[in-house]
């Protein structure tokens, strides 16, 4: 209707997170504040949107009002991650990055698990906040003991690669095979990696063919390896193209090069077919995959010297 706006209430339905509540109530204006470290909200309704003012849905305030009282933050993590996400209305608040972060460490603080685990990957990564390795090695330490298997295998990378504080490869293979027996599939890849560098293949082998049954793409591409070498597993050629297959169906740049490559050169008895190579090849070149670039140069060539 004209002069009026539609509002998101907040309301879960079939999933949702908010839904449209209508056009029969007027849009309620909050102003919050921070007083002695508790959130003060004021609301005024005015049936017009005014320029320059900015509209806050109800449930939006009563979100961030519970947010900061609530005990456990769960509510906190709720709406740091809407406010990260963006969908904007009817769906939810507009993306606003600060606040997002904002409501995230409110949440850490508060002992929300996956909320330690999520703010530890944006201080690994940097971006929405500074990078900061030890700060991340603490959080993800904090949510590791909590059980969380993500942050068990992140820590796990951090002591591997001495990231955060000194390396700790035995406390990196711990960490990963703690969260592979509960079936984290990118611990098992991580796990099976440690196995093979003390060539341990069969070992290797079990870790990885775990994770392969999740479609872990790299790990495809590593039981694909073992299939070619027949390490550890008997010599499979076929069976390395069936992985590699499945794993850059998946994404996995990795499978993509090696794919491309034994359509490139016929390997395993696989008929040689340039134009998909170079499809494959392109894919995991677009990933920033280095041998892949290479042996596209060498497709087009062979492509161009054919036509």
């Amino acid at each position: 209707m004209p002069g009026q706006q539609r509002r998101y209430s907040g309301k879960k339905k079939q999933g949702d997170a908010f839904r449209y509540s209508g056009e029969d109530k007027k849009p309620v204006k909050v102003s919050l504040k921070v007083v002695d470290g508790s959130l003060q909200v004021q609301f005024s309704v005015n049936g017009s949107t005014k320029y320059g003012e900015q509209w806050i849905d109800p449930a939006e305030a009563k979100m961030r009002k519970s947010a900061m009282h609530g005990r456990d933050g769960k509510v906190a993590f709720l709406l740091g991650g809407l406010y990260l996400e963006g969908p904007g209305p009817p769906e939810g608040p507009p993306k606003n990055d600060e606040e997002g972060v904002r409501f995230i460490r409110i949440a850490a603080e508060k002992g929300h698990v996956k909320a330690a685990r999520v703010l530890a990957s944006m201080y690994e990564r940097g971006g929405l906040v500074p990078r900061d390795l030890q700060q991340a090695r603490i959080l993800y330490e904090f949510a590791a003991k909590m059980g969380d298997l993500r942050a068990q295998d992140c820590l796990g990378c951090m002591f591997m690669k001495g990231e955060g504080g000194p390396r700790d490869a035995s406390a990196a293979e711990q960490l990963w095979r703690i969260a592979a027996e509960r079936g984290f599939a990118n611990a098992q890849y991580n796990l099976g990696e440690v196995h093979f560098g003390r060539r341990a293949y069969v070992s290797a082998a079990h870790c990885w063919s775990l994770a392969v049954e999740q479609q872990h793409g790299d790990a495809c591409w590593r039981m694909g390896q073992l299939y070619e070498e027949g390490y550890g597993v008997d010599k499979d050629p076929g069976k390395a193209l069936q992985l590699w297959g499945q794993g850059a169906a998946h994404g996995s740049a990795d499978c993509q090069c090696w794919l491309g490559t034994a359509y490139l050169t016929g390997f395993g008895g696989v008929e040689k077919d340039y134009n998909t190579a170079r499809s494959l090849l392109q894919q995991a070149a677009d990933q920033g995959h280095k041998r892949a670039v290479e042996k596209l140069r060498k497709c087009i060539q062979k492509i161009e010297a054919e036509a």
